[in-house]
């Protein structure tokens, strides 16, 4: 058996409609030799780690490089995530259904990092994903260390940074702006403010 993963933008959709959609693959997949999986784009866990990038699907808790393959369905609700997948689906060799997503315009923090990440560009290490599975994620078992830096991904002038300090401010810092994808960035020690 070969596992597919099918890509949609959320992990639901509020009428059922990821549901009809996925349906008919998981009842042919078994005549194909194929076991197909659903996934969600905005909940991915998107990390940058040593200048690397990896992704790991957050309803599997699978890296995307451990499928056979990958089809982007009902994506279009989260481009910039769909296309950090589709990077690092190519940079693995994993075949992907359909490639469009490899050429969206890169025009928030999480697609700009997933362009920079591999390329011998240093990072500061990075993780980003919904804001319900980041504060899953830190109450757990938080990626880095505190202090940290949360920044929403589609701003630009500071708007929306923040240094955090404890799972508390992390908390309160995204449910103050629920309608945002948040980066996360290891604390880099500064005595200034350089943007290039």
């Amino acid at each position: 058996m070969k596992d597919v993963l099918i890509f949609f933008s959320f992990r639901k959709h509020k009428t059922g409609y990821y549901e009809t959609l996925f349906a008919p693959y998981r009842s042919v997949g078994a005549n194909y030799g194929l076991r197909f999986l659903q996934g969600s784009l905005k909940d991915l866990h998107i990390y940058i780690e040593n200048n690397k990038l990896r992704i790991v699907e957050s309803m599997t808790g699978r890296d995307l490089a451990d499928f056979s393959a990958v089809h982007f369905d009902a994506w279009t609700k989260s481009p910039q995530q769909a296309l950090a997948a589709a990077l690092y689906l190519k940079r693995k060799g994993v075949p992907v259904t359909n490639e469009e997503m490899q050429s969206i315009l890169a025009d928030t923090k999480v697609g700009e990092l997933a362009r920079m990440a591999d390329n011998q560009i240093p990072l500061p290490n990075t993780f980003t994903s919904s804001r319900h599975e980041i504060l899953k994620v830190f109450k757990k078992s938080p990626v880095f260390e505190y202090p940290f830096i949360a920044k929403a991904d589609d701003v630009f002038g500071g708007k929306a940074n923040y240094l955090v300090k404890n799972y508390q401010e992390l908390a309160d810092a995204l449910n103050t702006n629920k309608d945002k994808t948040f980066v996360l960035q290891q604390f880099i020690p500064n005595d200034s403010d350089y943007r290039v």
